[in-house]
């Protein structure tokens, strides 16, 4: 028998998995944000374990320095959500988010969210990684996982 044959490819050594719709009515119930601006690509996701999570957030570093409209936090954002689809080979309930501005003067903010196996979405912020769980109807412009 084939290790091809073996391996179901949607077995993923003991992740939990979560279907799209039910990812969005989770993300739903959490955050306000409107339905064309979340953006769920796949039909199946990864769940990342909380102890997962941690890891990625002890382990991931990018040493590269702020350069205001160069590399700032859309940057910071992308290169932290490529590393952790490479690293877990694909489709895990990390994503990137844009935050409305706290105040008038500041820009929406791009930062990471996944979605845990505790079922709570929780923020990373990649420029100085720390977890932030989010607060229920936290408003998002933008979602993509």
């Amino acid at each position: 028998m084939s290790l091809i044959c073996f391996f179901n490819k949607y077995q993923d050594f003991g992740y939990q998995r979560i279907s799209r719709d039910t990812l969005k009515k989770e993300i739903l119930n959490q955050v306000i944000i409107k339905e064309q601006n979340l953006y769920l690509w796949d039909s199946w996701y990864k769940i990342l374990p909380r102890k997962t999570i941690d890891w990625i957030i002890k382990t991931y570093v990018d040493r590269t320095p702020p350069r205001a409209d160069e590399y700032d936090c859309d940057d910071y954002a992308l290169r932290m959500y490529a590393w952790v689809k490479l690293h877990y080979k694909g489709n895990v309930t990390l994503g990137r988010a844009v935050i409305p501005a706290q105040t008038p003067d500041k820009p929406s903010h791009k930062l990471n969210i996944v979605y845990s196996d505790e079922e709570t979405l929780y923020f990373i912020e990649p420029q100085k990684p720390g977890l932030e769980l989010i607060t229920p109807g936290q408003e998002l412009l933008f979602l993509e996982m």
